[in-house]
């Protein structure tokens, strides 16, 4: 192993005595800052292999014991990473240091990148969502599905209202599949559905409809008479594609997406983003073969 700096990763000072490993990523931690670490992190350039590193920090007036353990404490750490994991040539530097973050201590990028290529994506309906949903998977390194039959993931988008109807029929595949839409100035992203496990759009509706009996007829009405010029602010639309597209690469990288079991709303000059939980209805049949499972276990 030729050790090196977690790619993206920021190796801070804390205060006199403490450096700090990362600031927004899953294993952030602080370390005492000993000269064993200072000479060890000097030393990590991407040449030397540990036992190089370890000679390197001992020429520094360092232990054999102390430089010993300085190494296993940020290997342990997951700040160092193995400079043989090498990014592919046409691959963005910034879309493989995000891969190293998104990995964690006990992963690498090229595993977050493996499964993101045995992945593929169907994006689902017209308009500018899908549109920009489509271009942000696509720099993502996700491979785009001809067909929703033929992919392991579906995004059922639209610039409006997200259709019941064809969130019925990707529930019927048993693929799972994200609801993106924009209704009047709110952005919504989720339901994120893993069929039979995770709560679904008609889940939404029903528990929507224990607080309001006539939402049914609301959304009824919503799909069969939609404004004529539905909204469709650039700014919302980008950030409604972004946060779904977010929700897609967290999947097909290992990851279980927010909109599991709730929606995402974004509002535009209505307030603050909020995401709202709904768990599975239990009058909505999507889970009741899962839960005929559990009791017959």
């Amino acid at each position: 192993m030729r050790p090196i700096p977690r790619p993206g990763l920021h190796i801070l000072r804390r205060d006199l005595r403490m450096l700090q490993l990362g600031v927004e990523w899953p294993a952030v931690a602080a370390i005492l800052d000993t000269p064993a670490v200072a000479a060890v992190l000097r030393a990590v350039d991407g040449f030397r292999d540990l036992s190089g590193v370890q000679l390197a920090a001992e020429a520094h007036g360092v232990s054999n014991e102390a430089a010993h353990q300085a190494i296993d404490a940020l290997l342990d750490s997951g700040a160092l990473v193995d400079q043989a994991v090498v990014r592919p040539p046409a691959l963005d530097p910034a879309i493989w240091s995000t891969m190293w973050l998104l990995a964690g201590p006990r992963s690498t990028a090229a595993e977050i990148l493996r499964s993101r290529r045995q992945s593929s994506v169907y994006v689902e309906g017209s308009g500018r969502v899908c549109d920009q949903i489509r271009a942000l998977l696509s720099e993502e390194q996700l491979t785009a599905a001809k067909a929703p039959d033929d992919a392991t993931v579906v995004v059922l988008g639209a610039d409006g209202e997200p259709s019941r109807a064809a969130a019925d029929e990707a529930l019927r595949r048993g693929v799972p599949y994200l609801c993106v839409g924009i209704r009047e100035l709110v952005g919504l992203v989720g339901p994120f559905v893993v069929p039979g496990r995770t709560s679904c759009l008609r889940c939404v509706d029903l528990s929507r409809s224990d607080l309001d009996p006539c939402w049914r007829i609301v959304v009824d009405s919503m799909e069969v008479r939609p404004p004529r010029e539905p909204s469709r602010t650039p700014s919302l639309v980008a950030t409604v594609a972004g946060y779904a597209a977010s929700e897609i690469v967290l999947w097909t990288s290992g990851s279980l997406p927010s909109s599991c079991d709730h929606v995402v709303e974004i509002p535009h000059g209505l307030g603050a983003v909020q995401t709202v939980g709904y768990p599975p209805h239990p009058q909505c049949g999507c889970g009741w073969q899962d839960r005929r499972d559990t009791m017959s276990a």
